[in-house]
C-alpha cells in the first residue's frame, strides 16, 4: 500500500488491534470501481476490538480502477 497511498494517508486511517480500516465507501460504476477512505468508522467483524487510534479527519484519499484496461488511478485531494 506504500506505492500507492502515502505515510500520513495510511497513518490517517483508523486502527484497530488487528486492522486498518481502509476505505469509507467503495462502489462500482459500469466497469470502474470507485474508492474513498480513509474509513470514518471503526467495523470489525467480531464484536470484541481494541480501537488503536481514530481516523484522521483532516486526511482523505480517493482513487478509481478501470476493471476494463486494469488501471488504477489516484484522484487529487479535495481543496478546502
Amino acid at each position: 500500500m506504500c506505492d500507492f497511498l502515502t505515510k500520513e494517508e495510511i497513518k490517517a486511517c483508523a486502527e484497530t488491534g488487528s486492522t486498518l480500516q481502509w476505505l469509507e465507501e467503495a462502489a462500482f460504476h459500469g466497469r470502474v470501481f470507485d474508492l474513498r477512505g480513509p474509513s470514518r468508522f471503526i467495523r470489525a467483524l467480531q464484536a470484541s476490538y481494541t480501537v488503536m487510534r481514530g481516523a484522521d479527519d483532516n486526511v482523505t484519499f480517493s482513487a478509481s480502477i478501470n476493471v476494463k484496461t486494469a488501471k488504477l488511478k489516484k484522484h487529487e485531494p479535495e481543496k478546502p
